[in-house]
């Protein structure tokens, strides 16, 4: 869930998920080459051994897809695209695929984040790629008063939440 939160940042220049895509495509990429060559000098069955396992594969083509999401949406304008109903669809199917599980923690994740964007003084395009309409409450700006309260207030929460699931405390 953590992951969703987060990702949709992915298009701020300065955000945590950018900086740490550009490293895991950096040593994806690179993988990905040191692999082929081992493959075509040593033929050492690399794409025989994970088109046989099936799972494999469908995490690959899941991973793959999501970096592409990703890849695209960092390249879009702030709150467009990773903003949008269309981006919360494709991360959500990317997540489905690597691991079903995973995809309904993806969708809550991406919607809380662009719900809570919503009451920003920024415009959302939740219907990306159409420019309009565009969705801003404008109760609250990013570093303002609000967002110090709520970022505080929720680490409480989740701080309490940790305390009892670990100590058994309500039980």
């Amino acid at each position: 869930a953590s992951i969703g939160s987060v990702i949709s940042d992915i298009d701020v220049s300065t955000s945590k998920s950018r900086k740490n895509l550009n490293k895991i495509l950096i040593i994806i990429t690179v993988s990905v080459i040191l692999l082929a060559l081992a493959e075509l000098i040593f033929k050492i069955g690399i794409v025989k051994e994970i088109s046989k396992n099936s799972n494999v594969m469908r995490v690959i083509i899941g991973i793959m897809a999501m970096l592409m999401i990703c890849m695209f949406g960092k390249n879009c304008p702030h709150r467009s695209f990773m903003h949008s109903i269309l981006g919360l669809v494709l991360l959500t199917v990317s997540a489905y695929i690597i691991l079903p599980e995973f995809a309904l923690y993806m969708a809550i994740s991406v919607i809380s984040h662009i719900f809570l964007d919503m009451f920003n003084k920024k415009r959302i395009k939740l219907f990306y790629p159409l420019k309009k309409p565009a969705i801003a409450f404008r109760l609250c700006s990013a570093g303002g008063i609000a967002d110090y309260i709520l970022f505080r207030v929720s680490g409480l929460i989740l701080a309490v939440e940790l305390i009892i699931k670990i100590t058994g405390f309500l039980k």
